[in-house]
């Protein structure tokens, strides 16, 4: 078993700050994870022989109140997810264009819109922290 003794605590973040304008903070404690096969359903019941035609997403975390949880997310909140981490420097609304960018999506107004909400969502579940202080 792995255990991870990352903290997430305010000195991280500003958990009011503004997350289309600011710089997202992903907790140490939540991992994007990707699999061929829909591991959130696998039981003694349900053993499937083949992979999905699409792959799973989740994101394992743990609260601040160490509840593990899990939530299944689409491959555009995933793609939003590893942009927070790689480009850890850029704000939620530069990181919401570039998805615009990537789908060619043909409102992006619509889509940073759409984010906004995401992103609001993603701190409520503590997924993100807030954002990064100055």
């Amino acid at each position: 078993m792995i255990f991870s003794e990352a903290e997430a605590g305010p000195a991280l973040a500003d958990p009011n700050g503004d997350l289309l304008d600011g710089v997202p903070v992903v907790s140490p404690l939540a991992w994007n994870l990707s699999y061929r096969f829909p591991v959130h359903h696998i039981s003694a019941d349900f053993q499937p022989h083949a992979p999905d035609p699409e792959p799973t997403h989740l994101v394992v975390y743990r609260t601040r109140q160490e509840r593990i949880a899990f939530l299944k997310i689409n491959a555009v909140t995933q793609r939003l997810l590893v942009l927070l981490r790689e480009q850890s420097h850029r704000s939620g609304r530069d990181l919401l264009n570039s998805i615009a960018l990537e789908l060619q999506h043909p409102r992006p107004a619509q889509l940073i819109e759409a984010g906004r909400s995401l992103l609001d969502d993603l701190r409520e579940r503590q997924i993100l922290l807030g954002t990064r202080r100055q």
